[in-house]
C-alpha cells in the first residue's frame, strides 16, 4: 500500500510539472502571437518604400492625438496650473515634390523611388522625435508637428525648403539631380479663441489649398495661412 501511494504521489508530481510546462509554453506562444500581431499592425501603418507612416496611420492614431491636444488646450484646470498652451498648436504641413512626374519620365521609376527614399530620410532628420511624417500619397507628404510653438512654424518651413533644395540627389553612380518642394501649412486649432470651429481634417484640407496655391504661383515655396492673414509665402 505504501509503495502504491508513493507511486501515485510521483505521478501526481510529474503531472503537475507537465501542466506547469504546458502553461509556460502556452504563455510564451501567446506572447509570441501578440508580438507578431503587433509587428503586422505596425507594418500595416507603414509605407513600405520610405518607412514613413501611411495614410491609415492618420485615421487610426493622429485624429485621437489632435482630440487629446484640443481637450488639454481647453481644459480649465490646465489653465489654473499656468501651463501655457496659448502659443502652442499642431503644425500641419502638406509637402509635394515639384515636377516629380518629370523625374520619373526622364530617369525612370527606379530613380523616382530613390528620390522618395532620400527625401524621406531628409524629412526624418529635420523634425523632432515626437513629430509625425506620413507618406500621404505618391510624392506628397503630411507633417504633423505636435505641440509646437506656432511662432517657429515659418522658420521650420524655410529650413525644410532650404535643406531639400540644397541637397543633391544621386539617382545613379553617374547622375545627380536637384529637387525642390512646395508646401502648404496651417496650425490646428485654426482659430485659437474658437478651437472647435474647424476640425483637424478640415485643417488638413486648408493646408492642401495652401499647397495648391504654392504650386500655382511658382513652386519651390511654402504658403502658410492663418486667421486674419490671407497667406504668407516663405
Amino acid at each position: 500500500f505504501t509503495s502504491a501511494f508513493h507511486h501515485i504521489e510521483k505521478l501526481t508530481d510529474e503531472l503537475e510539472d507537465i501542466n506547469a510546462n504546458l502553461e509556460t509554453r502556452v504563455q510564451q506562444q501567446t506572447q509570441e502571437l501578440r508580438d507578431a500581431n503587433e509587428r503586422l499592425r505596425g507594418l500595416s501603418l507603414q509605407d513600405p518604400l520610405t518607412g514613413l507612416k501611411n495614410r491609415r496611420y492618420v485615421n487610426e492614431i493622429v485624429y485621437n492625438l489632435s482630440e487629446t491636444f484640443l481637450k488639454l488646450k481647453t481644459n480649465k484646470e490646465v489653465k489654473k496650473r499656468n501651463l501655457n498652451l496659448e502659443n502652442m498648436g499642431i503644425g500641419i504641413c502638406l509637402v509635394d515634390i515639384d515636377h516629380f512626374k518629370k523625374i520619373n519620365d526622364t530617369y525612370g521609376h527606379e530613380a523616382g523611388d530613390i528620390v522618395l527614399k532620400k527625401i524621406a530620410h531628409i524629412f526624418k532628420q529635420i523634425v523632432r522625435f515626437d513629430d509625425i511624417i506620413v507618406r500621404w500619397g505618391g510624392e506628397e507628404f503630411l507633417f504633423i508637428l505636435d505641440r509646437m510653438d506656432i511662432q517657429f512654424l515659418p522658420e521650420f518651413l524655410k529650413k525644410l525648403n532650404k535643406v531639400v533644395s540644397e541637397t543633391p540627389f544621386r539617382i545613379s553612380p553617374e547622375k545627380e539631380i536637384m529637387v525642390t518642394i512646395s508646401i502648404g501649412s496651417v496650425v490646428f486649432p485654426f482659430y485659437d479663441k474658437e478651437p472647435n470651429k474647424i476640425t483637424f481634417e478640415e485643417c488638413i484640407s486648408l493646408s492642401d489649398l495652401c499647397l495648391l496655391y504654392a504650386k500655382r504661383t511658382g513652386r519651390k515655396r511654402a504658403v502658410y495661412a492663418a486667421p486674419g492673414l490671407r497667406s504668407a509665402e516663405y
